[in-house]
């Protein structure tokens, strides 16, 4: 299977940044109207920050069960 994907490394956070950086960070992702897929952490705190993102204005928030399929979609790059 063929797969596409662009993998991005994120060095500027520790793996405990904070709440208020994190929400901060994924700010510009609102205006792309990104996909967001919150896989890391338990599941309270998980939805807790899927709820914080949601409030800002982020849509496509998502926090799926564990061995829960992925299904990833390329985007249409136009018209």
């Amino acid at each position: 299977v063929r797969v596409q994907a662009h993998i991005a490394s994120l060095r500027a956070y520790s793996a405990h940044a904070d709440r208020s950086g994190l929400l901060e960070f994924l700010d510009p992702a609102r205006e792309r109207k990104s996909r967001i897929v919150l896989v890391h952490g338990d599941e309270e705190t998980a939805w807790s920050f899927a709820g914080a993102l949601r409030a800002r204005g982020h849509v496509d928030v998502s926090v799926p069960e564990t061995y829960e399929p992925l299904v990833l979609q390329r985007r249409d790059s136009g018209g």
